[in-house]
């Protein structure tokens, strides 16, 4: 078993990170040790030392906790082992310096892996820089989330790099090299997932009428990609696309998760559907029948309200099996409200945790782990599922034309498939139902039906 001797103070955070990163990525027990230190030190069983620098946590008190005090991250950190360590390519860290050094039979790395990925894994950045009186506080966007540009990340271009998932790999060949029988990275997976923001255009003849005349109008910019021509006189639903979701997915061996909206009332970001309707019943027996799952995906507007939250959640609950998942509609969320909620009301996933302008990995890794309350200080049983990859960022919200061309998409997939493969983790994409048959993004199907298979 490894041993990691922690200094005495936020030993929850740290315990957390620690269980993230061995156990979670590597299947590697860890025996968390707090005593009077000021650094970080992993031991292997041979006695192999790993020295980390604690340069977040011991800015801090426990009186005056880390939220508000501790710095945020400023210029990335990039240390680089030397290459007789054999310890990769180098990471690039959040909070540290690039310094390493041996002391014998000890490797100290000035990097603070446990800090940079404990801000990784659960938000807290976002959260304070949120709250009224932050010294660096933002202005959310206009649907009230965390601005997405200036997530550290993205403002470093490094949303395509897991990076958590790196800092595991360096301990998994630090380990190796110690002689420690890490286990095998798993096989990696794919997991489909669909919002069903919009269950049906319409089924008045009125409503079918609408349909062709919208296959066929205003779509010019899009010409060279499109065959309108084949809807002509077809009144067929561009909404109603579960089923030919589920065939994907079905004929690659995989299951589904669709995620179902039980709004009451309609609003400018909400269109209520009936839960009741026979349709709707087929469409819950059909997805359980073939081995997939359902979702909860509260509204606009109950995605940050506990009240409208628990509403939604029992109103679907009336009409549905259980949902074994959550997942915040335009990706809005509470932290960390929005987990408590789900975790009392039985859910066992979350997949809010994505861009919404970008594809990538937010949270640094690309496999479920147990989610953090950084308020309440302890961990969670509500896992989280990060979301890699969703449709609604090949196109600028809003505006058209294509932000990534169709020609392009699949290439970009590929690059982030490549990232999950080499770490053995899954990869979560979302594509919404009524995305598949309209415009402008019917020419990407090809790059739909390409998510359902590894490059």
């Amino acid at each position: 078993m490894l041993t990691a001797h922690v200094p005495d103070r936020f030993v929850p955070e740290r315990t957390y990170v620690l269980r993230v990163l061995c156990e979670v990525c590597l299947g590697v027990p860890c025996h968390v040790v707090p005593e009077a230190r000021t650094d970080v030190q992993l031991t292997a069983p041979g006695g192999e030392s790993l020295v980390l620098t604690d340069s977040f946590w011991r800015h801090c008190t426990e009186t005056e906790g880390y939220l508000f005090a501790a710095p945020l991250p400023g210029a990335p950190t990039h240390c680089q082992p030397p290459a007789d360590e054999g310890l990769g390519e180098g990471i690039v860290a959040l909070y540290g310096n690039g310094t390493v050094a041996r002391d014998g039979r000890a490797l100290t790395l000035g990097a603070d892996l446990l800090a940079s990925a404990f801000f990784l894994l659960t938000g807290w950045g976002e959260w304070a820089q949120l709250q009224p009186g932050h010294a660096l506080g933002l202005t959310p966007d206009r649907h009230g989330r965390y601005p997405e540009a200036s997530h550290w990340l993205v403002r470093h271009g490094l949303e395509r790099r897991a990076l958590v998932e790196e800092y595991a790999e360096l301990l998994r060949l630090w380990l190796a090299r110690t002689g420690y029988p890490v286990p095998e990275p798993p096989a990696p997976t794919l997991l489909p997932t669909h919002d069903i923001d919009r269950w049906r255009l319409g089924t008045t003849w009125r409503k079918r009428a609408w349909i062709n005349l919208h296959q066929l109008a205003g779509w010019g910019r899009y010409r060279p990609y499109l065959r309108p021509w084949r809807f002509v006189g077809r009144a067929t639903d561009p909404y109603a696309t579960t089923g030919d979701l589920r065939v994907l997915a079905e004929a690659a061996g995989l299951t589904c998760v669709f995620f179902l909206k039980s709004t009451a009332a309609p609003t400018p970001y909400d269109e209520p559907y009936p839960l009741d309707s026979p349709a709707q019943r087929r469409l819950r027996q059909r997805v359980v029948a073939g081995g997939h799952s359902l979702g909860f995906h509260p509204g606009y507007a109950a995605a940050v309200d506990e009240a409208a939250w628990h509403a939604e959640h029992a109103r679907l609950a009336q009409y549905s099996p259980a949902p074994v998942a959550a997942r915040g509609h335009y990706l809005k969320e509470a932290l960390p409200y929005s987990w408590r909620w789900a975790e009392a009301a039985g859910i066992e996933w979350d997949s809010t945790r994505g861009f919404n302008q970008r594809n990538g990995f937010r949270t640094g890794l690309c496999r479920p782990y147990p989610l953090f309350d950084f308020l309440a200080r302890r961990e969670l049983r509500l896992w989280e599922r990060p979301l890699v990859f969703m449709e609604t960022a090949l196109l600028p919200e809003g505006a058209h034309p294509f932000k990534v061309l169709p020609t392009e998409v699949e290439a970009e997939i590929a690059a982030l498939q490549a990232v999950v493969q080499r770490h053995g983790g899954q990869f979560v994409f979302n594509w919404h139902n009524d995305h598949i048959r309209t415009p402008p993004y019917r020419p990407y199907d090809p790059a739909l039906r390409r998510l359902y298979r590894w490059g």
